[in-house]
């Protein structure tokens, strides 16, 4: 009896095409598992979502102390809180009974996060209304009441980072809501 074996070898070559088919079908792959995870910035039907901030906003912020520009879409994928946890977090550190306005992630630049830090920007409309600032002494004219004020929140943590308010003439002063009773 005679073993007969039978080798058959294939050799494949692979381009630099091949290689990029590969490369595109694995960031494919990634990209679908982060959206089914739910890590996408983009906002679900189920979830509340608030607007956008207007363009006036973003320049009336940008006149305080703080900078901010609209996240990228890349910053984003990292991983964050949704917009209605945010949103919850913001309405925390104000009166009870005020409202959110508007929401956007952002880069959050000041003198705390030179480098800047992603996070929610959520516009509140603080119920009791919009104070003005002390005038300084007796005789002095008051400024006008603030018209805005914006809470800052971690996008990856979800913890409060800070508020600013303040008046800009471009913006409408919103409507006023009474404080709740207690």
């Amino acid at each position: 009896m005679a073993d007969i074996t039978t080798s058959t070898t294939r050799r494949y070559r692979y381009t630099h095409k091949d290689g990029v088919i590969v490369a595109c079908a694995l960031i494919l792959l990634v990209v679908g598992i982060a959206l089914g995870l739910g890590l996408s910035p983009a906002k679900s039907s189920a979830e509340p979502t608030l607007p956008s901030f207007s363009h006036e906003l973003f320049n009336a912020l940008n006149n305080t102390d703080v900078n901010v520009s609209p996240a990228l879409s890349q910053q984003a994928i990292t991983g964050t809180v949704s917009e209605a946890a945010a949103q919850a977090t913001a309405l925390a550190q104000v009166r009870p009974g005020s409202q959110a306005l508007a929401a956007q992630l952002v880069i959050l630049r000041n003198a705390q996060w030179p480098s800047g830090v992603l996070a929610w920007a959520i516009q509140i409309n603080e119920a009791g209304g919009f104070h003005a600032p002390s005038a300084g002494p007796v005789g002095n004219q008051s400024p006008p009441p603030r018209n805005f004020k914006v809470v800052f929140v971690q996008a990856a943590a979800g913890t409060f980072l800070e508020g600013v308010s303040a008046y800009d003439a471009a913006l409408p002063t919103p409507p006023s809501i009474p404080v709740p009773s207690s």
